[in-house]
């Protein structure tokens, strides 16, 4: 904050309660004196220093010696906003976001209605995302157009029956500006679409995958069966006995491999 000479920063009551002996009767004229000084003070440098230049650059080059430079550089940022020179009665042109929120609130601040205060909601929520280096005509009408849609053909929304787009907007209104909007919608479409179909398609093909690995475990299975009964049924037909692993018994010792030897052409169970 910026400090007026001769007065200590502006912290409330309670340093003037502790280096003076004013009573707490003496508070608000005392409160209302500063916020004057201190008023008064700015207006000085507004008046002398900030108006005499046309350009911040000038402005920020001029600092005032009794002024510290970094508040120095936000004051001259703040004089240049729409806020302050609509405070100062600096004639500012009402774009549409202007002319809508005006003719949607009620004479105690509130909607109209609730399609109303969400549209005023998410207007000034945009509207607070531009930064006022960049802010322009152009994005605050866009802004306008994405909360509000389109107008139809031949209207202008806020502007009542009389004038058509062209009028307001130039003769490549029409062409350019909604096609603009189309294109922003179209892509917005396209983005929740494409989330959509990938979730789904995720999911499809998470359960294929896992019908497939079913099938697969579930061939390997009857294969496997496949082959231990032609094993088993070939060496019956030979008239060997049958090792635990095809017979279903086991041998005791977890060993489920039969020891066969041959002798003598001969085949003997050890």
């Amino acid at each position: 904050m910026l400090i007026p000479p001769g007065m200590v920063p502006f912290a409330g009551w309670n340093p003037y309660q502790e280096n003076t002996t004013a009573p707490d009767a003496y508070k608000h004229n005392c409160l209302m004196s500063v916020g004057k000084k201190w008023k008064d003070w700015k207006d000085e440098l507004k008046r002398t220093i900030y108006n005499l230049y046309d350009n911040d650059e000038d402005r920020l080059a001029n600092c005032p010696n009794r002024v510290d430079p970094d508040q120095w550089r936000v004051l001259v940022q703040f004089w240049g906003t729409k806020t302050a020179k609509i405070k100062d009665g600096v004639v500012v042109e009402p774009d549409r976001i202007h002319v809508f929120i005006k003719t949607h609130t009620k004479k105690d601040g509130q909607p109209v209605d609730e399609a109303s205060a969400l549209a005023i909601r998410r207007l000034n929520e945009g509207a607070s995302q531009i930064p006022e280096s960049s802010e322009s005509p152009a994005l605050r009408e866009e802004l306008f157009t994405s909360v509000l849609k389109p107008d139809r053909n031949g209207r202008v929304r806020t502007y009542g029956l009389g004038p058509s787009p062209s009028q307001v907007f130039g003769t490549r209104y029409t062409r350019s500006q909604e096609q603009r909007v189309k294109d922003q919608l179209r892509a917005e479409l396209r983005a929740e679409l494409g989330a959509e179909l990938r979730a789904e398609l995720g999911a499809e093909l998470r359960a294929e995958l896992r019908q497939e690995v079913l099938r697969d475990v579930s061939d390997e299975i009857t294969q496997l069966k496949n082959q231990y009964a032609t094993m088993a049924t070939f060496m019956k037909s030979a008239g060997h006995p049958l090792p635990p692993s095809l017979n279903g018994a086991g041998n005791g010792d977890g060993d489920h491999t039969p020891s066969l030897m041959e002798h003598n052409g001969q085949v003997d169970r050890t």
